[in-house]
């Protein structure tokens, strides 16, 4: 059932939409976030905030039932509407820039995906810091698409950096720390 024309309605729908794929009813929350994204865009805009966020959520959908084309171009329209509002840098716009990065490094687009990535991860060590957690996970992200690209030298100091950086600010003992060592 469509979801009513109402701002918080539709973000309470886009929740939905994460549940039901978490319990993995994926056709289900794929027609959610279909009907909740539309309504949104004709309600809301394409450059409100939520309108992004739920379109974020589709394209993610999207990647995960294989139409990953399908997901590149939604993130390709995102981005540049995050961009346009709040500028390249806002974190919101890098978080969108990421999960491009991700589609097309699925879709076998390595080489822009690694650019996107880098430039994600330089804007966000400008931005946030070197040591901030935001900053440190898309490290890693990095580091696994060097590797995947034959790059292992540059991955590996981009780990060291990133695991010294976790331990110094949240212990060798840290969950997040062990994972990246």
């Amino acid at each position: 059932a469509r979801p009513p024309d109402e701002p918080q309605t539709l973000q309470v729908a886009a929740g939905l939409a994460d549940m039901l794929q978490a319990r993995g009813e994926a056709a289900a929350a794929m027609e959610l976030l279909q009907e909740t994204y539309a309504a949104q865009r004709r309600l809301l805009g394409e450059e409100h905030p939520n309108t992004s966020m739920t379109a974020r959520k589709l394209a993610e959908a999207l990647r995960l039932q294989g139409q990953r084309q399908a997901a590149v171009d939604l993130l390709r329209e995102t981005l540049a509407a995050r961009r346009r509002v709040l500028g390249p840098g806002h974190p919101h716009a890098l978080n969108v820039a990421m999960s491009l990065a991700g589609a097309l490094q699925d879709l076998g687009e390595v080489a822009e995906a690694l650019q996107i990535q880098r430039e994600t991860y330089q804007a966000q060590r400008a931005m946030l810091g070197p040591d901030n957690p935001n900053t440190l996970a898309t490290a890693a992200i990095l580091a696994e698409m060097l590797q995947a690209q034959g790059d292992a030298a540059s991955a590996v100091e981009l780990l060291q950096e990133s695991v010294e950086a976790q331990t110094r600010v949240l212990g060798a003992e840290h969950p997040v720390t062990l994972s990246m060592a």
